[in-house]
């Protein structure tokens, strides 16, 4: 797989982001990972991509992979943050549109894990009609006293996928998170439970993946593969 570095210029937001376009000849999806650096160096994400295309089991689309820009930014970015959200959903996805037309505007898929996670299911919340798939692999739903639980319920009707996973061991609470001290009171089981039960409730196809382990890459890598068909298949 082709990848080419850029740079995408928002109102609130640049980022240089990693970018693989997809056919040039056919209308086609874009799947976007927040935290792109962790996607490519730690999930090792391309071989498992260029895999599921090769046997059809996704379809052929294009990938853009945007890093979090340091700590600091994941904790101002990935916490149901409206601008950001915008950037991806707006800017970034109009800049794809030229670079790699005829991508589609709507119906894309949004991937993050822990923070971004978080951030990938609100984009799907407030940019329904750009993302309508969005995997969160071991999100942080205890963020703000599981405050995503209540965003999600406030609209009256969810129609998007969801494949929200965390790991059996996944089970500390009131911890403080550098550098910022945010503060998590909830197990991220009980956070990702909150945001399956709300989304459930809302509408939402959702499939909760528990597996067996930790906060960790391994189990994120491990379920890439089973992960994106299912959000494709809708």
């Amino acid at each position: 797989m082709n990848t080419e570095q850029v740079v995408v210029e928002g109102k609130d937001y640049t980022r240089t982001v990693w970018f693989i376009a997809g056919p040039q000849a056919t209308e086609h999806p874009l799947c976007v990972f927040l935290d792109g650096e962790y996607y490519l160096e730690r999930v090792g994400a391309l071989p498992i991509l260029q895999e599921l295309i090769t046997s059809q089991r996704i379809p052929q689309m294009s990938f853009a992979f945007v890093p979090s820009n340091g700590p600091p930014s994941r904790h101002e970015d990935f916490v149901c943050n409206d601008r950001f959200a915008r950037f991806i959903s707006e800017d970034l996805v109009r800049w794809a549109r030229n670079r790699a037309s005829p991508l589609r505007g709507e119906r894309n898929l949004v991937c993050g894990l822990s923070l971004s996670g978080l951030a990938s299911a609100h984009m799907t919340l407030t940019h329904p009609h750009v993302f309508s798939s969005a995997l969160s692999q071991s999100g942080s739903f205890w963020w703000e006293r599981k405050r995503f639980a209540s965003l999600a319920r406030a609209f009256p009707k969810i129609s998007s996928r969801h494949w929200l996973s965390v790991g059996d061991q996944e089970l500390e609470d009131n911890a403080t998170h550098p550098p910022t001290g945010m503060r998590q009171e909830f197990t991220q089981v009980a956070g990702v439970q909150s945001a399956v039960d709300a989304l459930k409730a809302s509408g939402a196809k959702v499939r909760h993946h528990v597996f067996h382990g930790a906060h960790a890459f391994e189990p994120w890598r491990a379920e890439l593969a089973d992960a994106l068909p299912w959000l494709c298949s809708a």
